[in-house]
């Protein structure tokens, strides 16, 4: 039995995006905290986390639906790059409903 996240993963990832978008912009105040320093862990989190969870979790949804790296290249359009990378089929589920029957 697959994981709630591998059957819905349309789901998973506007669901992802949006945490990786509340903990950037939760980490917006630490500036005023912090100062300084505070200021630099976020533009670190901001410049390098965000891209790199993003990535991650593109690349997992890509793996789960069956899909091509190379759809990765649809970043590059922006949110109509999201919203293309939503609506690809997903091609492991059609294999896994082909191999039972």
């Amino acid at each position: 039995m697959s994981s709630w996240f591998s059957r819905h993963l349309n789901w998973t990832f506007a669901l992802g995006l949006l945490a990786i978008l509340l903990i950037v912009l939760g980490t917006m105040p630490l500036h005023l905290v912090m100062g300084e320093m505070g200021e630099t862990i976020w533009f670190l989190i901001f410049m390098f986390g965000m891209p790199l969870a993003l990535l991650t979790l593109t690349i997992w949804v890509l793996k789960q639906k069956g899909r091509s790296l190379a759809h990765l290249l649809w970043f590059f359009l922006g949110g109509i790059g999201i919203i293309i990378i939503l609506c690809l089929q997903n091609r492991a589920g059609n294999r896994v409903a082909q191999e039972a029957t």
